[in-house]
Formats: C-alpha cells, structure tokens, sequence
C-alpha cells in the first residue's frame, strides 16, 4: 500500500507539475572551488521558468522557404503527435537552425515556442550544454516537449577542436535513447554549422532537417525595416534607397540601422508626438557611423556583409 500511495505521489507530481506545458530554462550553477582554483564541487542543475518574452507574429519575417518547412515539419508534427502516433507514425524528430549571428535563429526559436500551447518547450544553453541529460529527463517527464539547445558548436563541435567532446557523445546517447514513439523534438542552432561534426549534420538519425537562415534578400529587408518603423512616420524615408544600401545585411544590422536612425531623427528634432520622421538621410548617417570601423571581422561582429573580405 505504501508503495503504491509513493508511486500515484511521484505520478501526481509529474503530471500536475507547473513546469508542464511552459517554456523553461535549464542551467548550471557555478560549481565550488577549492583552494587550489580546481572545481571540487560541480553545480547543481536548475530550473526556472524562461523569462524570454514571446514572439508575435507580426514581428516574423521569414524567407519563403523557412517557414512553411518549420510549419509542416515541425508544429504540426508536434502537435498531431497523438494522432500521428496512432499510425506509427514516429515522432522523435531533430532540427539543425544554422547561419550566420542575427538572422533570426533564435527569434524564431521564440516564435515556434508560443505556438505549441501544452508543450513544454525546454532551453538548454551555456554551462547546462554540458549536462544534456538533465535537459532530456525533463522533456521525458513533461512530454510533449521540444528541447532546444543554442550555440551548439561552442560545445559539440569537431573533436579535432573541442576539449569538451564527451559532452558530442552525450548528446548522441540521449537522442538515441528516445523511443521513435516518444513526442520529444529538438532544435539545435549553431552559427557556425563547419564546427559542427559531420556525425551531428549528416547522420538524418540524430537530425533529419538542416534549416538554413541567412542574410535576408531585397525585399525581406524591406518588410523587415518596415515592420521596425511601423510606429512612425516613413514619407521622407526611400526604402528603395536603404534595402539597396543594406545588401547583406541581418536581420540584426537592420534592427540597429533603424534604431540609428531614428535617434539621428530625434536629435534634429524631427517628432510629432510619440512619432519620429526620419529622413534617407538619417539612414545614410546610421549607416556609416556603423560602418566607421569596416573590415572583414568587424561585420562578423556587427553582421552586415560577412561573407565579403
């Protein structure tokens, strides 16, 4: 009897806990040194609820290609997992988002988050990279679940280059041990997808769908500075101008271009109440101020035309 009231506890506390159906962050705490600087301690594993705002869909703009893939492949998958599981359908499924810092990535990370009401959407990053296993215990726990792990070539890259490649096999342990029949899908994104070892981006076992997020084309530069000036007055800006002068720029790069420019705007005094009215010339301004310091590592940094020397 006794054995029975623990096991209907332990069933109870799974299926009522708090942490179900929400987006978590699971991370490492520092652990404890010793006097010599050498950790004696490894830090606890925690969980708190993400404070990662969600993402509205009239802040998506995505390549024609990225999104009706994510939107099959993946949110319906997740979603019709009870059905699809019915027909034998399995529902163990990876993802590999790559491309260059401030595409997108991880803003679409957020967005798929806030359309999976009821799956519990688990983050792992950093330190906690190091420690898959306490990520993939809780998507079991709290299935469905969608794990998600950024920046994954700072610690599953070649083993070549990587003191940490116990943590490569980790991972594969793990995503091996989910049952084709479990609903626990994963994201992994990485910036640099030539780090990351051949076993992780080809085997189609491990990861079955490599999503490529890059520079955005003419008219995604449009939609997207439009979408960063929807508050404010445009009549004086010629878009035709800035997506020209924005060739190969990010989604992060354009995000500060506009930011620039309206604060050139605001200084000239160029505001109707809440309203700012930049100018082309307010961009050309932002623009090279940003530009001051050009070089090839310069706009790895900043990501505006990266892939030029």
């Amino acid at each position: 009897m006794r054995r029975r009231c623990s096991q209907e506890i332990r069933d109870l506390s799974v299926t009522q806990s708090i942490y179900r159906g929400q987006a978590i962050d699971v991370s490492l705490a520092a652990g404890v040194k010793d006097e010599y600087g050498n950790v004696d301690q490894s830090g606890k594993v925690k969980v708190e609820f993400s404070k990662l705002p969600p993402v509205r869909a009239e802040q998506m703009v995505t390549d024609h290609r990225v999104w009706p893939l994510i939107e099959h492949s993946l949110l319906k998958h997740q979603s019709n997992y009870q059905v699809l599981r019915s027909h034998g359908v399995a529902l163990k499924r990876g993802f590999l988002f790559y491309g260059p810092p401030g595409t997108g990535k991880s803003f679409t990370v957020r967005f798929i988050a806030s359309l999976l009401p009821g799956t519990t959407i688990v983050y792992c990053t950093g330190a906690a990279l190091h420690n898959v296993s306490s990520a993939f215990n809780l998507a079991r726990m709290l299935k469905p679940a969608l794990v998600v792990m950024e920046d994954v070539d700072l610690v599953f890259s070649s083993r070549e280059l990587n003191p940490n490649a116990g943590a490569l096999g980790d991972l594969f342990d793990e995503i091996d041990a989910l049952p084709d029949d479990e609903p626990v899908s994963l994201i992994l994104t990485t910036n640099a997808i030539d780090r990351i070892e051949s076993a992780v981006k080809d085997r189609p076992g491990r990861v079955g769908q490599c999503v490529y997020f890059g520079p955005p084309s003419a008219e995604l530069r449009r939609r997207y500075v439009q979408s960063y000036l929807q508050h404010h007055d445009t009549s004086a800006v010629d878009l035709d101008c800035v997506v020209k002068d924005t060739d190969g720029a990010t989604q992060a790069f354009l995000k500060e271009l506009v930011h620039r420019a309206l604060q050139f705007a605001v200084e000239s005094g160029r505001t109707e109440d809440a309203r700012v009215l930049p100018t082309t010339g307010d961009f050309s301004s932002a623009l090279a101020e940003m530009r001051a310091f050009d070089s090839k590592s310069t706009r790895a940094i900043t990501g505006f035309r990266v892939d030029q020397s």
